[in-house]
């Protein structure tokens, strides 16, 4: 009843749609106005929620202030980007010059320099609005209050005089000015109106406490000069710290604004060495940290130019990297087609040729992490290239750092998985490191003050620790009749765990997740596991994870706030619960949808998140306490009460091997039981959990739109696919026409003659294979499709440039074995091979940049149907990846893939790129979207 009750506060009772005799369907035209909303976000102190609206499309969004809880909403134009002080005394954001003016500009190709830019707005409650036209970027001080800042654009080049003007104007060289090489800083106190302005100001950092502001000043025309200087807003002053000739860059302030780091070189030729250069409050002057000359910087090596600096929270450290010293390259004297140009590839690589080119220019800034402590006036290194990149504490003030080494097994990892690596521990304060696990595939956490080390043991599965001083193992979860790995586990390779939530305060426990409930297990093995949330989750079906809503903490606390969701009806809420006593999760908000994006205001109780169901638009929700008495921020997208929409079902059946199956089913508003609709199925792995996902109308990357075919009259149906290992393509049988005709029997207004498949990527494959198996469906459409896994077995995934045998082996295409143990699997499994079994018409989109499924995965099914005289289309978008990302192509395809689908399931006339093509010489000028009989 308490449920029922709160579901009825929410507001719930608008959930299911009545048909309005004004509705319509959705068309594509529908699609770029509907708003998202985006960065919500609040307030430190919880007074003011901000957050975006913008189209989907290129255009001008909004951006929102709303004082909580039910205060009133400022709305800004074209604006968005709002930071905010650390007391809440203002708002700084961005105002973007109109859409249409910029793209006016660019369309008379007006210089950069020249085009509109944007405008800084600073908000200040009750009091007048702030404007700064050209400004390139602006910082305010996230822990206080006081002055910010912001840097201006360099100011437009002077026109050129011409005519009489121009032939009577003075030019005395002795009175010109220098051109600005930068342009100004301004530092803004927002609450008086004062401003003061720097010059030529390359770069700038602000203290999160506001105590202090730096700026790189730069001048000089053939040899730069650079000056770093202090600006102390309590006294209104400025100081020179460091002045040379050269650069100056990252500047970083640690926590307290008591401290500074930077980069500085003084070479002014094209290889530049550079320093680690430290400032603090009660010097006069910044000092050089460290150099080549370092006694503890490897021989060769110095300051990477590419570091990114960092302090630990209280300070104390300086994190940076090193590299070895660039080297100037010999000069080039040979013409481009006198150069040889060849990748040499050698069986003893430890990663294939393509995974490193695709990493060069990561490879050619590559930096090793080292720390330079400041009470001891000295410099430890922390990673090189065994050991390249440790990860530190959260707070990186802890005694160690891990570390991670995959040399051993880094050929291995082209089609072995998990990929392998050995675990280390760094200290930090010497250097001095130690192994502690070998072959670990399931990564491991390393507590905050270093005291032990958590890791999942795949080979046994279960959870374990080692006390990093004694080596000692502790198993925790031996003997527990929960599993704590993926019981739904249907892949080659050893299942993942359900995961580990963290660590308590003192490190002598964490918290561990079974499929359900969460456990307090202690980490030196001395107490018995506890299940915090005493089997509540186990008993309802409710998987419970623990939500962290303070980025800052680096421990677990003891009160939690938990997200749940119902395995059987898909329900979700958000729950109390806690990480030092037993107890049954306290219910406080719950309901048939889908909770997501929860955050917490930093210093009170104020909480804000997203609500949403198929029919709800993911709005914006606020609460205070524990989540009593939401309210709900916005109101998005009210065009939705007039475009015909639909709903959703969770559905089971019984495939052919006996196994039980659910999936979504999704029925057109206003369905007339007597009536006869066409059925697109669609599918990936498991969707069941989307039941209470929003469908927002948008044009298609790859897949359909559930909302769009519903509104179109088209019921779509999604099955969840479950797997044996060796046989993808009949296990998608199983499962997926299983299902279809299961839907038959329970909802016999489905036309069983119209009915469609579609998939993209490993969903393309299922349907490349299924029309080899079957002529149920009147067509079927395939996104990158694999259609030969001997040929795909050997391929690379260009985007990363790693091995696909893997993929094929252990992970998704779960063949389980290789090319040459059983050849006749991955015969079997290949669409291509059964090419003239094909009944069905297909239409296929494969592009030419899709760095997942190599492209010639398509091209050789459509060659194969093309020359069995098989109905088959393939769409190419050129220079687009695995899925569409730009909007012409995605609407371009939406409409292709709707006109397909019209024609085969909905009787209506061909268009001509399918009767007749579209011939290369008119590409791009004429489409053939024109149905058959259109004038």
């Amino acid at each position: 009843m308490q449920r029922l009750l709160l579901l009825l506060a929410l507001g719930l009772n608008g959930l299911a749609m009545a048909q309005s005799p004004t509705r319509r369907p959705m068309t594509t035209a529908d699609f770029a106005p509907w708003t998202l909303i985006q960065t919500p976000t609040l307030t430190p102190d919880g007074r003011y929620a901000t957050w975006e609206e913008r189209p989907q499309q290129d255009g001008d969004g909004d951006l929102l202030i709303q004082a909580l809880p039910q205060g009133s909403q400022l709305r800004f134009e074209r604006a968005g980007n709002a930071t905010y002080a650390g007391d809440g005394s203002y708002f700084a954001f961005r105002v973007s010059p109109p859409f249409d003016s910029l793209r006016a500009a660019r369309l008379a190709k007006v210089p950069a320099a020249e085009q509109p830019k944007d405008s800084l707005f600073v908000w200040r409650p009750g009091a007048e609005l702030l404007r700064f036209p050209r400004v390139k970027s602006y910082k305010t001080p996230s822990a206080a209050g006081g002055w910010m800042a912001f840097h201006e654009e360099k100011p437009l080049p002077e026109k050129k005089k011409k005519g009489a003007e121009a032939d009577s104007t003075v030019k005395d060289s002795s009175i010109a000015k220098p051109k600005p090489k930068e342009g100004r800083l301004v530092l803004l106190h927002p609450t008086s109106g004062k401003q003061l302005e720097v010059a030529n100001v390359q770069t700038y950092a602000l203290a999160d406490s506001g105590n202090l502001m730096a700026m790189v000043v730069v001048s000089g025309d053939s040899v730069d000069s650079a000056r770093v200087q202090l600006f102390d807003p309590q006294r209104q002053q400025f100081r020179v710290i460091y002045e040379g000739q050269g650069k100056v860059k990252q500047l970083t302030f640690d926590r307290s604004g008591k401290r500074l780091a930077f980069l500085a070189t003084t070479d002014t030729g094209e290889v530049k060495l550079y320093h680690l250069y430290g400032y603090r409050m009660e010097e006069a002057q910044a000092r050089r940290l460290v150099d080549t000359a370092t006694s503890a910087m490897p021989d060769g090596w110095a300051v990477s130019e590419h570091s990114s600096l960092f302090f630990s929270r209280s300070g104390r450290r300086l994190f940076f990297d090193t590299a070895p010293r660039p080297r100037p390259f010999a000069k080039d004297t040979l013409l481009e087609e006198e150069k040889s140009r060849v990748d040499v590839w050698t069986w003893q690589d430890r990663q294939l040729q393509p995974q490193q080119i695709a990493g060069l220019d990561e490879e050619k800034k590559r930096g090793y992490l080292a720390v330079w402590l400041w009470e001891e006036a000295r410099m430890v290194q922390l990673g090189d290239s065994a050991l390249p990149s440790p990860s530190l504490p959260a707070d990186k003030d802890g005694p160690l750092a891990m570390a991670t080494d995959d040399r051993s097994y880094a050929i291995s990892h082209s089609w072995a998985y998990p990929w392998l690596e050995d675990i280390w521990v760094i200290e930090v304060e010497t250097g001095d490191r130690s192994q502690l696990i070998q072959g670990q595939g399931y990564g491991a956490s390393l507590s905050p003050q270093g005291q032990f080390l958590v890791y999942w043991n795949g080979k046994d599965r279960t959870w374990r620790s080692m006390n990093t001083t004694h080596k000692q193992i502790h198993v925790l979860t031996q003997g527990l009749e929960e599993a704590f790995d993926d019981e739904n586990h249907d892949s080659p390779h050893d299942p993942e765990p359900y995961g580990f939530a963290g660590f308590v305060e003192g490190e002598q426990a964490g918290l561990f997740y079974d499929r359900y409930d969460l456990w307090l297990l202690s980490l030196d093995g001395s107490e018995k596991p506890v299940n915090l949330t005493k089997g509540w989750g186990r008993k309802n079906k409710v998987q419970l994870r623990v939500r962290r809503l303070d980025p800052e903490a680096w421990y677990l606390p003891d009160s939690l706030m938990l997200h749940g969701t119902w395995e059987i009806t898909k329900s979700e809420g958000f729950y109390a619960g806690s990480s030092v006593e037993k107890m049954a999760p306290e219910m406080l908000l719950e309901g048939p949808m889908r909770f997501s994006a929860l955050q917490k205001a930093r210093h009170t109780e104020r909480y804000l998140w997203r609500r949403e169901t198929f029919q709800e638009f993911p709005q914006l929700w606020t609460g205070a306490g524990l989540l009593a008495s939401p309210d709900k921020l916005t109101a998005m997208n009210p065009q939705q009460d007039s475009i015909l929409w639909g709903s959703v079902e969770l559905v089971h059946w019984t495939a052919y091997d006996g196994t039980k199956l659910e999936g979504l089913m999704y029925q057109p508003e206003g369905l007339n039981p007597a009536g006869s609709y066409p059925l697109l199925v669609y599918f990936y792995e498991r969707s069941a959990d989307r039941l209470h996902s929003y469908s927002l109308p948008s044009p298609s990357r790859s897949t359909i739109n559930p909302a769009y075919y519903l509104s179109q009259g088209y019921a779509v149906f999604i099955p969840d696919i479950v797997y044996k290992e060796g046989q993808p393509g009949e296990d998608a049988y199983n499962c997926i026409v299983s299902g279809t005709e299961a839907m038959l029997q329970q909802f016999p207004w489905i036309d069983s003659t119209r009915m469609a498949l579609q998939g993209q990527s490993w969903g393309g494959y299922q349907t490349a294979y299924l029309v080899t198996r079957t002529n149920r469906f009147a067509c079927a459409m395939a996104g990158a499709p694999v259609s030969n896994m001997t040929s795909a077995y050997g391929g690379i995934r260009w985007g990363t440039g790693v091995s696909r045998m893997f993929q094929y082996e252990q992970t998704q295409s779960r063949l389980g074995t290789t090319l040459w143990e059983d050849r006749e699997r991955y015969l079997r499994n290949s669409p291509v091979f059964y090419a003239n079994q094909v009944e069905t018409p297909l239409l296929m989109m494969h592009n030419d940049a899709d760095g997942a499924v190599p492209w010639y995965q398509g091209i050789e099914y459509f060659v194969a149907l093309r020359r069995l005289e098989k109905p088959v289309w393939m769409l190419v978008y050129n220079d687009e990846e695995h899925n569409l990302t730009r909007w012409p192509n995605r609407m371009d395809l939406t409409l292709r893939m709707h006109q397909f689908f019209d024609h085969y399931l909905m009787d209506k006339p061909a268009p001509r790129w399918m009767t007749e093509g579209v011939p290369a010489i008119q590409k791009g000028f004429d489409p053939g979207f024109e149905l058959a009989g259109d004038e």
